[in-house]
């Protein structure tokens, strides 16, 4: 599928106008040395740990070029990273059982190990107010990392009062007092970090029946889980000690979930064999879906790792080995020349292109009134040829009828 600007030189354009639904368009591949084991994305950059490779930054401000800025090579060196997180002009990575590493990143182009600590250690990290916390096996060990230089493992939280192995935890997030530590069948534990050099249990969620946990992501007073067989799960945290369900969305016909990000109200939530969802969470208990990469019911490709900034989100297709970059919708100013002249001038919030010869739209006009039809079809020179309903506005006026109509299965 190939994403373009909009142009009437197509032969046929179809239209969708419904009020959350737009799709997300890949602008971009960057070709990987190796299946990356972390992504990281914010400003114009975006972060990619590699297990056998190292640290390799690439410049994203230009979303359908990117270009590589620099790299840390650790091939040879024993120094694998497993996932990798970015604050200010420094990053950190995760080095498995062997600690974490501390990169000065203030030069893209000649990224430099500037400290380590040998100790703990694990497959996931996240960092919050000079701490770097990483989950493994054992609990979520917390690192100092305020002095350049000088970083410190501090602090371990165990999962098991007698510190025995637990399994291995699948994902960490921070925010605010507390991380969340997600571990793969034993649920989502609530940590207390207001004191990082003593970390404490505050709460934890597990259903019943149980449920196998892939990635956590936390906004607000939100946790949202991916999970490997029931999808999204949406957990209420706004009692850190009595985490509970508050909503889940799984895509019909099931699916691996693998990983997830949320932002503001929208969760991407990334399916293994199906790509990445866009869930809008506005209402929590009702999530809805709003668009996904790939469209339509392609399957097949092997999607895994993912990381969203704004409203570009990055992921692996480990099929061709490329990151993806996806885009999840730009308002473009446009005049179709086959609406109406009262409402010409409007936005297109999204659109791609379909088998080559036809593009979607979601348009929202100057008045903030919402078009509806579900599909629209449209000769060259821009006239309606066919929709499967009427258009009309929020209150019902008909914008135009078509001179056809479109069997249901269109």
């Amino acid at each position: 599928m190939k994403s373009r600007y909009f142009s009437f030189s197509f032969l046929a354009i179809i239209a969708i106008f419904v009020s959350r639904s737009f799709p997300i368009v890949k602008t971009a591949e960057i070709p990987m040395p190796e299946e990356p084991s972390g992504l990281y994305a914010t400003g114009s950059y975006l972060y990619v740990a590699c297990v056998d490779s190292g640290l390799r930054i690439y410049n994203v401000s230009d979303s359908s070029s990117p270009s590589l800025a620099g790299t840390y090579d650790s091939s040879g060196r024993q120094e694998g990273l497993y996932d990798v997180v970015v604050s200010g002009n420094y990053a950190y990575a995760a080095r498995g059982v062997a600690g974490i590493v501390v990169f000065d990143i203030s030069v893209p182009a000649n990224p430099t190990k500037i400290d380590q600590v040998a100790e703990g250690g694990g497959e996931c990290i996240a960092f919050s107010g000079g701490y770097a916390y990483t989950a493994n096996s054992r609990g979520m060990d917390v690192y100092n990392v305020g002095t350049v230089g000088a970083s410190v493992k501090s602090a371990t939280w165990y999962a098991n009062a007698d510190s025995s192995t637990f399994e291995s935890a699948v994902d960490i997030a921070v925010m605010g007092s507390y991380a969340f530590v997600a571990f793969e069948d034993s649920g989502l534990y609530v940590i207390d970090i207001s004191n990082p050099t003593a970390p404490s249990l505050t709460g934890r969620y597990l259903e019943d029946d149980g449920m196998r946990i892939s990635a956590v992501a936390v906004n607000g007073d939100v946790a949202c889980l991916s999970t490997s067989d029931e999808g999204l799960k949406i957990i209420d945290i706004s009692t850190p000690s009595s985490p509970k369900l508050s909503g889940s969305y799984h895509r019909s016909g099931g699916g691996d979930g693998w990983d997830v990000a949320v932002v503001g109200t929208n969760v991407y939530l990334l399916y293994q064999e199906w790509g990445v969802y866009l869930i809008d969470i506005s209402t929590l208990t009702s999530p809805s879906y709003v668009g996904k990469y790939p469209s339509g019911t392609s399957f097949g490709d092997d999607f895994r790792y993912l990381t969203v900034a704004g409203k570009t989100a990055y992921v692996y297709n480990q099929k061709n080995g490329s990151v993806y970059i996806l885009n999840a919708g730009n308002d473009i100013s446009v005049r179709n020349p086959g609406i109406p002249d009262y409402a010409t001038v409007g936005h297109i919030r999204a659109f791609w292109e379909k088998d080559g010869a036809m593009t979607v739209f979601h348009i929202i006009t100057p008045n903030g009134k919402h078009l509806k039809c579900d599909i629209l079809l449209f000769s060259a020179n821009g006239r309606c040829l066919a929709s499967k309903n009427r258009m009309s506005l929020e209150n019902g006026q008909a914008f135009w009828k078509p001179d056809i109509a479109l069997s249901p299965g269109f």
